[in-house]
């Protein structure tokens, strides 16, 4: 999985264009993020990377680095 598409499908999932996003991203400096765009974000990572991610296990992470390295 490369860095690159795991931002883009965090981006799809919020319809974010305009706020700058990267790994070192923390989840509250996201403008869009709340917690039913986390439930979006979970269930679209999974279909992209045939992943079977739980929203309880991701509840805790700060920054898309942490959520990166967990589902890599």
């Amino acid at each position: 999985m490369s860095e690159k598409k795991f931002i883009d499908t965090i981006r799809k999932s919020l319809n974010e264009k305009k706020q700058e996003i990267n790994l070192n991203t923390e989840l509250k400096e996201i403008k869009k993020w709340d917690s039913l765009s986390n439930v979006r974000v979970i269930i679209d990572l999974n279909q992209v990377f045939k992943k079977n991610l739980d929203i309880s296990s991701t509840a805790n992470f700060k920054t898309l680095k942490e959520l990166y390295e967990y589902i890599k």
